[in-house]
């Protein structure tokens, strides 16, 4: 009796804390949560979901539904080309167990099974894709992780550097025609914006693990990278300095902010009346005043519009050992959040 009122109140706080969190910020998933709503919408029962995951996903027509349901919720499905995000769906699992050539299996497996099937048969394709990920990361992360942001998502962000920065519209000019790292500000700029998007954290130095799911730039897992960015803080201790440094000396080779902040300061220069045209800089005003602020919805949106992120998200380390089986009840639908075996 006291084992289930334990295990009911795990279940009822874990719901309480999920949802309050998705309720602050879209850019937070678990795959738990994928699992689980994608069996609703697509009217599966509870029964045959459990069956689905005790035999490893058969190639039946409602589990590819599933699959496929879940791979689009998780962001981690390329419509265009049909295929898997490789970075988005091991960001929701983990190995099975330690293999160094397991994204060469991987990538193998996609190959050798994609090959005889075209590329409009989508829910084929993303079924046996997900097999592929499945041999070798079957173990599923109960918390939520990052998804990857728009190109809209970034662009607000960098937007809402430049503004509380307030910078000048003699400086915006320079940006939108390229002149960046001349510029002052530039340090600033970068610090609140990779601040503001999560991408680094005064604490840790940049995460490097988002920073492969955002872009899929495998190097930033390297161990060069890494050791880069230790021994570049080391020697660097104030902000934003130490930022710079990392960014130029370890970050740069790979990964680029510059196309954004051109774009942006380009947005932001128009916003004003100008153009990017360097002969009018004379008449310009020295502040950014005229410039038509961000304007930030108000009421319960206001949170989720706006996140300020201000260090890495850990991902947990707790497994359950395989996707959790949902409870057999008299509803036909899976609850919103699933149950987790005692075992």
């Amino acid at each position: 009796m006291q084992f289930t009122f334990l295990v009911t109140t795990y279940v009822a706080a874990f719901q309480v804390v999920v949802c309050q969190q998705y309720w602050r910020s879209p850019f937070y998933r678990s795959i738990v949560d994928s699992y689980s709503e994608c069996a609703q919408y697509l009217n599966i029962s509870v029964p045959t979901v459990n069956r689905y995951i005790m035999s490893g996903f058969p190639a039946e027509p409602s589990t590819k539904q599933l699959v496929y349901c879940i791979l689009i919720d998780l962001q981690a499905w390329n419509r265009t080309s049909s295929e898997i995000i490789g970075p988005l769906i091991t960001a929701a699992l983990t190995k099975v167990q330690y293999d160094e050539k397991a994204n060469v299996h991987i990538q193998s497996c996609l190959n050798e099974s994609l090959a005889s099937i075209a590329q409009n048969d989508v829910l084929d394709r993303a079924h046996r894709s997900f097999l592929c990920y499945y041999q070798y990361y079957g173990y599923t992360i109960e918390g939520p992780h990052r998804l990857r942001y728009s190109n809209d998502d970034l662009k607000k962000f960098m937007k809402e550097a430049f503004l509380i920065q307030n910078v000048p519209l003699r400086s915006l000019q320079q940006y939108c025609i390229g002149n960046i790292m001349e510029q002052p500000d530039i340090a600033d700029i970068a610090l609140t914006y990779v601040l503001r998007a999560g991408f680094y954290s005064r604490e840790r130095g940049y995460d490097l693990e988002f920073l492969y799911t955002q872009f899929d730039v495998p190097e930033m897992l390297s161990d060069e990278v890494k050791q880069c960015q230790m021994t570049v803080r080391r020697h660097h201790c104030e902000e934003p300095r130490r930022l710079m440094q990392t960014f130029m000396q370890c970050v740069s080779s790979y990964i680029s902010w510059f196309p954004l902040v051109q774009a942006v300061a380009a947005e932001l220069v128009a916003e004003a009346g100008y153009s990017c045209i360097c002969e009018s800089v004379s008449n310009l005003p020295s502040k950014s005043n005229n410039i038509v602020p961000y304007a930030y919805p108000t009421g319960p949106e206001f949170i989720i519009s706006k996140p300020i992120i201000v260090g890495p998200y850990r991902r947990p380390t707790t497994t359950t050992g395989y996707l959790p089986v949902l409870p057999s009840t008299e509803n036909p639908l899976p609850p919103t959040f699933p149950t987790f075996p005692s075992t």
